[in-house]
């Protein structure tokens, strides 16, 4: 049985997981290459918000906060999407996203503060799209000038589907890419096993 894989993307109030807000959670179900569902969920967790990083995600803080879940709302409703997709509570989730190790602490304090249990609920294994890019360019691979969403998203011909900087939008351009380069990788393992087949 494949692994449950959700790839997923934050949008922040900042950079600091400890006192800057999360303030939306994209979440794409990722299913063999087929992105099988979706979710987009606004927070609202009382953290700080930096004038610079809601310039990035043009988030409307006064607007946003007016529809936006605590967390204690908010983690159900996750936890319902992942039922109704079939995960049951003992399914360990294994997470994907692009620059992972800066959502994961955004993801983990936001699903604690809600009252669940994130090591118990997502697994330790985990995907980058952009440490895995980041290879890919140095094998020679992946010739792209820098390893920004977009960036790789362009060289892959995937379509940016909806407003960069939303966290769904993000969250499926990085679903799209993690399929993409698995597909090359694939591609460059079988060109590989011909040459020594030669």
């Amino acid at each position: 049985m494949s692994p449950v894989r959700v790839v997923f993307d934050t949008e922040t109030g900042g950079f600091n997981a400890a006192a800057n807000a999360l303030l939306s959670l994209g979440l794409v179900l990722w299913r063999d290459g087929v992105l099988a569902s979706e979710l987009e969920v606004l927070v609202n967790d009382q953290g700080l918000c930096e004038p610079q990083a809601l310039r990035v995600n043009g988030i409307n803080l006064e607007e946003h906060l007016k529809v936006a879940l605590l967390p204690v709302d908010a983690v159900p409703v996750v936890q319902k999407w992942l039922g109704d997709n079939g995960i049951s509570a003992w399914d360990e989730v294994e997470l994907v996203a692009h620059n992972i190790g800066f959502d994961v602490p955004f993801l983990e304090r936001f699903w604690n503060l809600g009252g669940g249990q994130f090591r118990a609920r997502f697994s330790h294994q985990r995907r980058c799209t952009m440490v895995l890019a980041t290879m890919m360019r140095d094998a020679g691979v992946l010739p792209v000038s820098d390893f920004r969403l977009k960036t790789v998203m362009s060289y892959l011909n995937i379509p940016v589907e909806g407003r960069l900087h939303s966290a769904l939008t993000d969250a499926r351009g990085a679903a799209r890419v993690y399929t993409e380069l698995l597909r090359l990788l694939r591609r460059e393992d079988g060109n590989a096993q011909g040459r020594l087949a030669l």
